[in-house]
């Protein structure tokens, strides 16, 4: 599983066009439109990944953008009931201590939940990219209750970390800086592939 993720870039037709595309879009970002077509891409990735099929090009940058802004609603909805959720805890507080306190405490399961689901919630809008598939949370829920998510979870946070550290130790030199910015995109990837490894 984890070393075809890492070929999921080097094997697609012309890859170099599609780091170099790709890691523009990463430095600009911050931008919002660039973020939201990378985030459109992703979920592009992810859905070839798990259909068998290479990594997509950079082709129909307005399908992207649809595709973005449609995973950004499905996670601003779930930081909605996140937040009504905190509003709520505050309000048990006021009444009763003891309330507030079990208030609390489902609030940081369900947050820290939510983050540990993200992946899942990825897959799920990815495969029809649908909204409605995105929100069902019964289907998240089953979902990211396997070994196989479990296991998907692991390796991410694992590339999550080595990544993380590579860049550092690269990015402290100014040659290597430029490096560390390309890896971005490729980490990227890496991700869609294992992602779309849920299934």
């Amino acid at each position: 599983m984890l070393r075809d993720s890492f070929s999921y870039l080097a094997e697609a037709d012309r890859p170099y066009r599609r780091l170099l595309i790709g890691t523009l879009l990463v430095i600009a970002s911050p931008l919002i439109i660039p973020g939201v077509l990378l985030l459109g891409y992703a979920v592009q990735a992810v859905k070839n990944a798990s259909e068998d099929k290479k990594l997509p090009e950079f082709e129909s940058y307005k399908t992207m953008f649809i595709d973005g802004l449609k995973i950004s609603a499905v996670f601003i909805v779930y930081l909605i009931g996140i937040i009504g959720l905190m509003f709520l805890t505050s309000v048990a507080g006021a009444i009763n201590d003891t309330l507030g306190v079990l208030f609390f405490l489902m609030l940081v399961l369900i947050y820290f939940g939510f983050f540990y689901a993200m992946p899942g919630i990825v897959y799920l809008f990815s495969v029809n990219k649908s909204i409605k598939d995105g929100l069902r949370v019964s289907e998240v829920v089953r979902t990211v209750f396997s070994f196989r998510y479990l296991k998907v979870f692991l390796l991410l946070t694992a590339v999550y970390l080595v990544f993380s550290i590579v860049q550092i130790l690269i990015a402290v030199t100014v040659i290597g800086l430029p490096l560390a910015v390309l890896t971005l995109f490729y980490e990227i990837t890496i991700y869609c592939w294992l992602i779309s490894e849920i299934r």
